[in-house]
């Protein structure tokens, strides 16, 4: 087995030894330890040089990575998500030059390292649900609101660095992390694609947010704070806002030329309804579609008339042409 390439042991839920053998292989490259009992990385760091996935995802008892994790000069992708009760990484994880994705949602991080922030190479990151119980060495365990007589858990907050210094970043998921105000260096990503930002407590995006060029898919479902969305990126076309209750504006360029965002999506946002915009006489400045499905919206309570076919009732009738029958 000395020249095995990949391990993959998940799901062995009784795995508690690795036999010796496993120590001396120095041409892995990529070891999945998912859904085992493992409190800590079981082989040492110097025997895994080579490696190039590292994955311990949904290990429920992993509570620690090795503090000489930045030896692993080879590794691209680091995925622990799952782990709840993972705290913390090590500082020097920004050490490791050529880590390109860094999975660490729905652990227990709250306050990730800020070397984290300055990896060069790094692609995709991911935080998503790091909100759950925070360590019990910077919170009461049983606060309780005086009103209620009950016990009144704290709202944690995912604690973010700076964003300025991840030029390679593409994909960022920042998804149900209680965040407040989004950080205005978010503007600064210049390379990223996709930006999830669901399930958080922010009233507005900054309007640095224009600044990314690349940016083509925005995911701001089930942010019930969210009023107003700021002029949107040039190359957005993916738009997702669902369940935004308290959404009353949208910027007039996207309501004016819909083909431009080709995915919208706003369901339960109701006070749109409400909203009035100068929405398009003709759909001449609209460029045309190629694709087999083109999704428009249009705020507000009225059709415009550059519509060819409405009528009032609950029935509309059209004419077939002779491609469609």
């Amino acid at each position: 087995m000395e020249a095995l390439k990949i391990l993959v042991l998940s799901g062995c839920l009784k795995l508690k030894t690795f036999p010796q053998i496993l120590r001396s292989m120095e041409f892995l490259v990529e070891l999945c330890l998912d859904r085992t009992p493992i409190k800590e990385l079981p082989f040492p760091v110097e025997h895994l040089k080579g490696i190039v996935l590292l994955s311990m995802e949904d290990c429920k008892n992993l509570v620690t990575l090795p503090t000489n994790i930045n030896d692993l000069k080879s590794l691209k992708t680091l995925s622990i998500s799952g782990c709840f009760k993972l705290e913390n990484v090590p500082e020097n994880l920004g050490q490791v030059e050529n880590l390109e994705k860094l999975d660490v949602s729905g652990t227990a991080i709250r306050r990730p390292t800020s070397s984290i922030f300055f990896m060069k190479n790094l692609k995709e990151l991911s935080f998503r649900g790091c909100k759950g119980p925070p360590s019990s060495s910077w919170y009461l365990p049983f606060p309780f609101n005086l009103m209620s007589g009950r016990r009144s858990d704290p709202i944690i907050t995912l604690k973010l660095p700076s964003l300025s210094g991840l030029p390679s970043l593409t994909d960022l998921d920042l998804s149900d992390c209680n965040l407040g105000p989004i950080p205005s260096e978010v503007g600064n990503l210049v390379s990223l694609q996709k930006l999830h930002l669901g399930k958080n407590n922010f009233v507005s995006l900054p309007s640095s947010i224009n600044r990314l060029p690349k940016l083509m898919e925005l995911c701001l479902d089930n942010c019930h704070g969210l009023q107003s969305l700021p002029e949107l990126p040039p190359n957005l076309n993916c738009l997702l806002v669902d369940h935004c209750t308290s959404l009353e504006r949208f910027p007039n360029a996207l309501c004016i030329t819909p083909y431009r965002v080709q995915y919208t999506s706003c369901v339960n946002c109701l006070k749109l309804s409400d909203y009035k915009t100068s929405v398009a006489s003709t759909p001449k400045e609209m460029p045309n579609s190629t694709a087999d499905v083109t999704n428009i919206f249009i705020p507000g309570s009225e059709v415009p008339k550059w519509f060819s076919h409405q009528s009032e009732g609950s029935s509309i009738r059209i004419k077939c042409l002779p491609d469609m029958k």
